[in-house]
């Protein structure tokens, strides 16, 4: 089955295609967050590098959040208008679970943390299944910095923005490298894969991003309507 993966959570953005979860080609946006513009050539030039179209996609699968609003609005709504278009089905794949792969073979707990802005981070966490894999011990929660500590053990991995911008919160930590933040779309594909195997599908209309919290300005007015900001 060839699959296309969607991941433009992050400053950097990343399209793929996999064949089975195994990556064919991965190509990546400039970086400068202009995922609007930039997603489609990047999926036509992976198509254009492989010699397959459109048509011959079995699968789409997205990082579906959190993170960047704009940049998860860009990468959900690609996938479901292809979805809907191709009459494929569409997975949605946790963006901290992404992230945390990055780290997988590293001993002990994995816990990828990104900035959420006012005072607070998005974070998940991980542990190394002794196959070079990873086993979910608990899933995204939004958090004050200060209170993630006592979730994790001593033995973590904390790496992401969210770590970087509140440092004086994870000394006791192992702290990764910056460039573990990055989400690839490979990853997404592999994942999306699997949950694909396990029926986890979305309906592409009903499908939105998993933003976890609400936007700046609904916070401000204290709405708590639909998982939809306006940002």
């Amino acid at each position: 089955m060839l699959i296309l993966a969607i991941e433009t959570t992050g400053k950097t953005g990343c399209v793929a295609l996999a064949r089975d979860g195994e990556v064919i080609v991965e190509r990546y946006l400039d970086g400068k967050l202009s995922h609007g513009r930039d997603l489609v050539p990047a999926i036509d030039a992976v198509f254009a590098e492989t010699g397959s179209s459109r048509s011959d996609v079995g699968l789409v699968c997205v990082s579906g959040g959190p993170g960047s609003f704009t940049g998860l609005r860009v990468g959900v709504t690609c996938a479901k208008a292809l979805s809907y278009a191709l009459g494929k089905p569409v997975v949605s794949v946790p963006t901290l679970e992404v992230m945390a792969w990055n780290a997988a073979g590293m001993a002990g707990h994995v816990c990828p943390v990104m900035d959420a802005r006012r005072e607070r981070v998005y974070a998940a966490l991980f542990k190394d299944d002794g196959t070079g894999g990873l086993a979910t011990v608990w899933p995204t929660r939004l958090i004050p910095p200060g209170d993630l500590p006592a979730l994790l053990p001593e033995d973590t991995l904390v790496f992401g923005n969210g770590a970087g911008r509140y440092p004086e919160f994870f000394k006791r930590f192992r702290i990764g490298a910056a460039e573990l933040q990055n989400g690839r779309a490979a990853v997404v594909a592999r994942l999306g894969f699997e949950r694909f195997r396990k029926g986890m599908t979305e309906n592409p209309i009903s499908l939105v991003p998993n933003y976890c919290r609400l936007s700046d300005v609904e916070e401000k007015y204290g709405q708590t309507g639909p998982n939809d900001p306006g940002r």
